[in-house]
């Protein structure tokens, strides 16, 4: 397999289009819907740290 190797100039353009995407993702939504968002995500950590204390494996989620 081929390994990609990126300029500086290539990963400044691919941070920039990265920034763009998540900017127009959430241009259309209201305070509301980001909120609701960052709650379930927030819930879905929790859950994964727990789920992993449980399971005795540790892993970065619990650190």
């Amino acid at each position: 397999m081929e390994r990609r190797t990126y300029t500086v100039r290539n990963r400044k353009e691919l941070s920039a289009a990265r920034r763009l995407a998540a900017h127009a993702r959430w241009a259309n939504t209201t305070e509301t819907e980001r909120s609701e968002h960052a709650r379930r995500a927030a819930l879905a950590r929790w859950a994964r740290v727990a789920a992993e204390r449980e399971s005795g494996n540790g892993g970065t989620a619990a650190a």
